[in-house]
């Protein structure tokens, strides 16, 4: 390679382990333009790309110094590279001076392993989204056998919740630590463990820690290793629309977990339910272990013998304290979180008090019922909407919870005003929408906005973020309704939490367009290399349709 040093990028030989791998970094919005040739993949970054890419070998090439990166014309058939191997962060080449990267094996043929990764996430969020929420069954249940009142008693479900959702930051960066697979595992242990000794229970205090605090913890690990574990094993669009169907699966456990708890009870009492509802949630261990990425291929090897290095440099080890710096520091993911706690505060308050609400308005239980199903129903089945929506490179991320929690709202805003069932009934199916196309740009947005090396403690953060929210908007929730004797109020202060919400998603979709890098000032290209066996030239679209000529001895 030649040139007069005046272009300097670098360029990142990735290894290809599986299918997932060669999807995955050539579905990157924000990296360049990737090639496979020969069994590799050949990526060109500017320097402030690096942490993007999980790169196996680097290095620095140079360019010819007459190239024009903005008018430029494709080279025909380049000769073939044939020199040294070298390695590490900063190595740099001498006018004249070649590189050859390591040979990496054919990728595997497309299997059903990420298939069943998904199936076991969709049963895990079955679990996850089904016992913690909708244990008002249970609720009655010891309130009968432990005599206490119904605020001690609530504290069960309470505290579960609260772990659960506050507990994401410490269990996301466990996850980020030890993997996947060893998270999902403990935390179906902790779970079932939890819930299964409760069988012994005498008072109401040992329910609290080991369903609250124990199985609380469980689910939480659970939860974000049946995300995270999706975004190891799909790329692209396939990944987007995986976590779309996998977050249905929480809707799902909504709408069964009633009805499988209540048949329990009357067969085998509370405790034999508790029994069962142990053994089910002990099935997460199977899911934990078909968790992870896909590690078929063994890693390639570079000869030391080979290595060539010009500047020693310190590798940088992107630990769990930096992952939370570098989060925290990100302005739009903080105003993602903050709005995501406001308008999931406001939907899920409203839920606490749905059926009093509604009895209230005089509909009796049975109806009331019915429409609460019908909401699940229609908040299950529109999960699928914003993946679907988040693959079009045309609407922005944060457009997708902006839309729904603005949806949220109109709906809210006509909660206390309507007053046959009909109406009601559209308005909350309407409200169905809104509540599940949030939910599910939980996992999706959170994604995009801080990459897959950062997810577990992205999500974690996010999910407590919405956990401390929820503790306090219910408080205040109650309070409207106590003082002003009616749910109308704390329904309009839900409407005006989701529409702050609204506009701070706004805001920072506004925000990050503004202060995104400008395409045509990133060093960003395609290299066309010949493979050796290949005579064919290679083209590519690039986001401004260009390309760059490089010269190649």
């Amino acid at each position: 390679m030649t040139g007069n040093n005046n272009k300097v990028v670098q360029i990142f030989s990735i290894n290809v382990e599986s299918d997932q791998d060669y999807q995955r970094y050539t579905s990157r919005r924000k990296s360049s333009v990737i090639r496979e040739i020969s069994g590799r993949i050949h990526s060109v970054l500017n320097r402030e790309e690096e942490d993007d890419v999980d790169v196996s070998v680097d290095g620095v090439f140079r360019f010819n110094g007459q190239i024009d990166v903005n008018n430029v014309i494709p080279t025909s058939s380049q000769p073939s590279v044939e020199a040294q191997h070298f390695q590490r962060r900063g190595s740099s080449l001498t006018n004249g001076e070649t590189v050859a990267l390591p040979d990496i094996p054919k990728k595997a043929p497309r299997n059903v392993r990420k298939w069943l990764v998904l199936l076991s996430s969709f049963i895990n969020m079955i679990i996850t989204g089904g016992f913690p929420f909708n244990m008002s069954v249970l609720f009655v249940e010891f309130l009968n056998e432990f005599g206490k009142t119904k605020a001690e008693t609530s504290l069960v479900q309470s505290v579960c919740t609260g772990v659960f959702f506050i507990g994401g930051l410490i269990t996301g960066t466990l996850v980020s630590k030890f993997g996947t697979k060893v998270c999902g595992c403990t935390g179906a242990v902790l779970s079932a463990v939890g819930i299964g000794v409760c069988f012994t229970a005498t008072n109401l205090e040992f329910v609290i820690i080991c369903i609250g605090v124990v199985a609380g913890a469980g689910f939480s690990l659970n939860v974000i290793c049946a995300s995270t574990s999706i975004s190891q094993n799909f790329s692209g669009k396939e990944k987007i629309l995986a976590l779309a169907i996998s977050s249905t699966g929480s809707g799902l456990g909504g709408l069964s977990f009633p009805l499988i708890l209540q048949y329990l009870i009357d067969q085998f009492g509370w405790r034999g339910c508790l029994m069962v509802i142990s053994g089910l949630v002990f099935n997460q261990f199977a899911c934990g272990l078909m968790s992870g990425p896909n590690e078929t291929r063994p890693k390639v090897e570079i000869p030391s013998q080979n290595l060539t290095t010009d500047i020693n440099e310190e590798e940088h080890v992107d630990t769990i304290w930096s992952q939370v710096l570098t989060l925290v520091s990100n302005k739009v993911f903080l105003a993602f979180c903050v709005a995501l706690a406001l308008t999931l505060t406001a939907f899920n308050s409203f839920l606490i008090f749905f059926i009093d609400f509604f009895e209230q308005k005089g509909f009796d239980r049975v109806s009331v019922v019915w429409m609460y199903s019908g909401m699940n129903i229609v908040s299950t089945v529109f999960r699928f909407i914003p993946g679907l929506m988040a693959q079009s490179p045309k609407i922005p991320t944060l457009a997708i919870p902006a839309m729904y929690s603005a949806f949220g709202f109109v709906s809210l805003c006509f909660l206390p005003f309507v007053t046959s069932f009909p109406v009601n009934a559209v308005v909350m199916a309407c409200y169905g929408v809104a509540l599940g196309g949030v939910v599910t740009v939980v996992s999706i947005t959170t994604l995009e906005l801080v990459g897959e090396k950062r997810y577990p403690t992205g999500l974690g953060m996010v999910l407590a973020i919405v956990g401390i929210a929820n503790t306090v908007g219910a408080p205040i929730a109650g309070y409207f309704r106590d003082v002003s004797g009616s749910y109308t109020y704390s329904i309009l202060s839900g409407a005006g939490s989701a529409l702050l919400a609204s506009l701070v998603f706004t805001g920072a979709m506004i925000y990050q367009k503004r202060h995104s890098e400008d395409p045509l000032s990133r060093f960003n290209m395609e290299i066309d290399i010949q493979a050796r066996r290949k005579s064919r030239r290679r083209s590519s679209i690039l986001p401004w349709r260009r390309s760059v000529d490089l010269d190649v001895k």
